[in-house]
């Protein structure tokens, strides 16, 4: 695999891989999360623009963290459909990345330095929507502390210093640029602004369908057994890049019928114990934060 890095015209370093001889343009921004942070919501405002060229058929490829033996062929038959005359930039939405060390390391090999953009919510808010999130498909059925063992990622991807300064050591200080959820929730605008700055774009407002939109909800499924045979099958799909059946079933509504609306993600109970817990394990990490990185 050979790359190339050039600069583009909005004066970032971009990439583009030379795939059997054939020049194939890769991402010069990607949201990094982390998770439950409101990336979908990103992701489908960046789609309803119409400017910026997106993975293919899907939000997140998983590329760089999980599916990275795939080779850079499949990562680059993503974004083919790049048009320099329509899209001002590549993007890819992934939330998995941020507390993925090896995704760090293949990011900088292979992207050199994009533009890195991390949204920042409450960690303990984030945590517990993380956790009802795996709830909803299907991966957990445990209480919080029980899921917290099998997954640790869902209090780890809370610790925003500890990611954010690997970040800063692989790409350098400053690379990361941040952006707020409560800005997100309460004032969409103004987090749509600081978003188009970010990544160089003309400010296109908010749309209307998005605006007070509650995207990706998390809470229990109709039936966790369901809804853990739906992300097994999404899964094999994804990994083979076969993604029209997908979006034909969620156009259906199968995916309401695996996962749910997620709208009863506050009937999913957390004690005070365990938002204590989550205080105390958390604690430390967001008082470095706001020192270093606020």
């Amino acid at each position: 695999m050979n790359f190339s890095k050039r600069r583009d015209c909005c004066e970032n370093w971009a990439c583009t891989a030379n795939i059997g001889g054939e020049m194939v343009k890769l991402p010069d921004a990607l949201i990094i999360g982390p998770m439950r942070t409101g990336t979908t919501w990103v992701y489908e405002y960046l789609k309803a623009r119409g400017d910026v060229c997106l993975p293919l058929g899907v939000k997140e490829t998983f590329f760089f963290d999980q599916r990275f033996e795939k080779g850079l062929d499949w990562y680059s038959a993503h974004f083919r459909h790049f048009d320099p005359q329509k899209h001002r930039r590549i993007v890819e939405v992934a939330p998995s990345y941020f507390h993925n060390e090896e995704a760090t390391k293949r990011i900088k090999a292979v992207l050199g330095t994009p533009r890195l953009v991390v949204i920042i919510r409450d960690p303990i808010e984030r945590s517990i929507s993380h956790y009802r999130h795996l709830r909803r498909r299907g991966l957990v059925t445990e209480s919080f502390m029980q899921a917290a063992n099998k997954f640790p990622e869902i209090i780890d991807a809370s610790r925003y210093s500890k990611y954010l300064a690997r970040w800063e050591a692989v790409f350098g200080k400053g690379a990361i640029s941040l952006l707020w959820y409560d800005d997100l929730r309460n004032a969409p605008d103004k987090f749509v602004e600081a978003l188009c700055k970010i990544l160089s774009l003309p400010i296109y407002p908010t749309p209307t369908t998005l605006l007070h939109k509650k995207i990706n909800p998390a809470g229990d499924p109709p039936s966790f057994r369901l809804a853990r045979i739906g992300k097994r099958v999404g899964d094999w799909l994804r990994e083979r890049r076969i993604y029209a059946p997908i979006e034909f079933a969620k156009a259906l509504g199968v995916k309401r019928l695996l996962f749910g609306t997620g709208e009863g993600a506050e009937k999913v109970k957390i004690t005070s114990d365990e938002r204590a817990f989550l205080q105390k394990q958390l604690a430390d990490d967001w008082q470095e934060f706001q020192k270093r990185f606020y």
